[in-house]
């Protein structure tokens, strides 16, 4: 029991993302470690991965391109700061209406054209906010490549997920986080070089960054095979057994593969239609049931923990706020370069840690810690002398919240929303957690301009150190451990609803302190001996 419980505090469990827990998964997973099976898929599946995980870098030129813009947009356009924040936030209120119509519409149309109906969302967008010449027309042109952006985010996840080899999907599912932090350094790069640009429309180079990454995405997606998952869901087995034997191999282990997951999904939609209840009554079992109501409310802290630590705030507006501390423009973006390489590097440690340490480990132990101090170490910052010393301390400050963020706080969120959700509100629970990460990344965007004129940078760091332990406690309380668990020993997490994971994770504290305690003792003893 001591054991066990140590185990479920320190998250020592690896992905899981099956549908069904059954004598046939164990037993799949033992013969595969007996016999050392290489389950990394072929080559072509990696390289299909890699594309499928490059339209992440969209958002992350995004973040990192729109705070320079607006130093030389706002007086091109002659808009205030305030108007301005409608341009930076827009592409995070689009995302929100893109990432709840993705599952249903990549559902419809497939991986593979859902994908390329991004990347086409994405280039107009781009287009509009690149060349427009009026404010409306930027403003739209940022909502178009917004929903891109968020149904990007969603259908991405599901191809991974539903392509990759179970026991490595914790990691391929950090492609996204990974993807972005790399478009973000590729952004630092673009701007040191346009900005020496000398003419006041150097802002749409900026911009029109984003042309360049959907049209590499586009011509990756075009080459794509369609999801083999997605085949079997619409009866096409044939079509799902080629594309398999392309991503993962024509052997023995691989067909035997494709038939258990064949079984898997006519398993998941016999259980569709047993659960069958329409629309209303999904939201009503939702709303009445505890332990299918818990994911929901636990998707939504994570999305609100992400999001009000106020990391996408400040990435979006890095460059004003290092020139309101006093650094020129060019060197605000000079100073991001380093920056932009440390979030890319911390971004690769989630691939193994996530699947070595689990989930709790990495979000309370390696990650949420460290971004509160590096909200305290920008708060002190803002409240030095010089400009060269607010500078520094701010930027390390950073550093700690977005390097130790991509550790933890940005990919255990996409991860966990496509692991806690039941089979038949699963397409609910997935776009649910979507939605209240971006609205929330949309609220903390939008306001943070005002918020920073009405209370300064010391009070909004303020707010985002209050909101964050806040969400830190509650998290420890009753963020479940999802690693090494099937889908339905997931579901038994969520037993007694949220008050039943309070008293679990409070329960498996106290006796693996208890356990370490004896363990001291013991050591203690034995020194004296």
């Amino acid at each position: 029991m001591e054991k066990q419980a140590e185990e479920e505090v320190l998250t020592t469990h690896d992905l899981e993302d099956c549908p069904k827990h059954s004598d046939s998964l164990t037993v799949r997973k033992e013969e595969s470690q007996k016999q050392q099976i290489d389950e990394s898929g072929t080559w072509l599946l990696h390289w299909f991965q890699f594309f499928a995980a490059f339209g992440a870098m969209m958002m992350g030129l995004d973040q990192s391109v729109i705070g320079t813009a607006s130093i030389y947009a706002e007086p091109d356009l002659n808009i205030s700061a305030s108007l301005w924040s409608w341009i930076s936030a827009g592409a995070s209120l689009g995302a929100t209406l893109g990432s709840v119509t993705a599952i249903p519409f990549s559902d419809l149309l497939g991986r593979k054209k859902a994908l390329l109906t991004c990347t086409i969302l994405y280039f107009v967008g781009t287009c509009m906010q690149t060349f427009g010449k009026e404010y409306a027309v930027l403003v739209v042109g940022r909502l178009i490549m917004g929903v891109g952006m968020g149904q990007e985010s969603m259908i991405m996840n599901i191809y991974i997920a539903e392509v990759a080899p179970w026991r490595t999907r914790g990691g391929n599912l950090n492609s996204y986080n990974a993807f972005q932090m790399a478009g973000g350094f590729i952004a630092n790069i673009w701007l040191s070089i346009t900005i020496q640009v000398d003419t006041m429309w150097r802002w749409r180079l900026f911009l029109g960054s984003g042309f360049v990454v959907a049209f590499i995405q586009f011509v990756g997606v075009v080459m794509f095979a369609e999801s083999p998952r997605w085949h079997m869901k619409n009866n096409r087995n044939e079509e799902a057994k080629k594309v398999w034997i392309r991503y993962h191999g024509d052997g023995p282990d691989s067909l035997r593969d494709f038939e258990y997951a064949r079984q898997l999904v006519e398993e998941e939609l016999d259980e569709r239609k047993k659960f069958q209840r329409g629309f209303f009554g999904d939201i009503k079992e939702i709303i009445s049931n505890p332990r299918i109501r818990a994911p929901f409310v636990t998707g939504a802290m994570l999305g609100f923990t992400s999001q009000f630590s106020g990391g996408t705030a400040i990435a979006y507006y890095m460059t004003p706020i290092l020139v309101g501390i006093g650094v020129t423009a060019k060197k605000a973006v000079y100073a991001q370069i380093p920056l932009g390489f440390w979030s890319l590097a911390s971004s690769i440690p989630a691939f193994y840690a996530l699947d070595k340490f689990g989930r709790r480990f990495c979000y309370l132990i390696l990650s949420l810690p460290f971004v509160i101090l590096g909200i305290v170490f920008g708060m002190i910052g803002f409240s030095l002398n010089t400009a060269s010393s607010r500078a520094g301390l701010f930027l390390v400050g950073w550093a700690l919240i977005n390097g130790n963020g991509n550790i933890g706080i940005n990919p255990v969120q996409w991860v966990m929303c496509g692991e806690m959700y039941e089979l038949p509100v699963r397409s609910y629970g997935a776009a649910w957690s979507a939605f209240w990460i971006f609205i929330s990344a949309f609220t903390t965007t939008k306001t943070f301009t005002k918020t920073t004129d009405a209370i300064g940078h010391i009070g909004t760091f303020g707010l985002y150190l209050a909101f964050t332990c806040f969400f830190y406690f509650w998290d420890f309380l009753t963020l479940p451990e999802t690693k090494n668990k099937t889908l339905e020993e997931v579901r038994e997490q969520f037993d007694g609803g949220i008050v039943g994971l309070m008293k679990r994770n409070s329960r498996n504290l106290t006796t693996y302190l208890k356990s370490k305690l004896q363990k001291k003792q013991v050591n203690q003893h034995n020194m004296e001996d």
